[in-house]
């Protein structure tokens, strides 16, 4: 498969007999994620809020499967939490919820690092995925941005993180605003 980068970082993906379905848990669980970054201060040096702060409804695109798109509905909390669920997380076996944190990284640019497990068709947990993301506020209520995932163990911890091109996402993303 060529390897369309987003972020065009060179990468060498490891191959095993499990790899198809490594592939096929990596595809469901992309299917409702968004962001990357560290935890750290998520608010404006003088204690107001952020602009990225509150819920967004992502369209996420895969851009190197097909461009196979997606919905997500992901919350930037204060203080840096970020929690993200997707509209096709229950498919082949599913996914738990994206949780991370994000921080603001420059004027209007904002970075976060996400964890969820892929569940086998039991229930069992298989794989641990995380997603790591970049996104520019373009205005009040729209993001634009771009994710990598990574394939970890389960008994890593998060530390023994592989890079996985297959399933790098673009995102557009529109602020939920509620009435009145």
């Amino acid at each position: 498969m060529k390897n369309n980068s987003i972020l065009n970082s060179p990468v060498s993906v490891k191959t095993n007999t499990k790899r198809p379905v490594m592939t096929l848990l990596l595809g469901a669980a992309a299917l409702f994620l968004a962001v990357g970054g560290v935890s750290s201060t998520a608010r404006a040096q003088d204690g107001r809020p952020t602009p990225v702060e509150g819920t967004w409804l992502n369209t996420i695109t895969r851009i190197n499967q097909g461009g196979a798109t997606f919905t997500a509905v992901v919350s930037f909390a204060g203080g840096g939490v970020w929690q993200a669920t997707g509209s096709t997380e229950r498919q082949n076996g599913g996914v738990s919820t994206l949780v991370g944190s994000w921080k603001r990284i420059g004027d209007n640019l904002y970075s976060s690092r996400a964890y969820f497990y892929a569940f086998d068709p039991s229930g069992n947990p298989v794989v641990l995925l995380r997603v790591d993301q970049l996104q520019r506020l373009i205005n009040k209520n729209q993001l634009v941005g771009v994710g990598q995932g990574y394939v970890c163990s389960l008994q890593g911890k998060g530390q023994d993180c592989v890079r996985t091109p297959e399933v790098d996402i673009t995102i557009t993303a529109d602020r939920v605003v509620p009435q009145g």
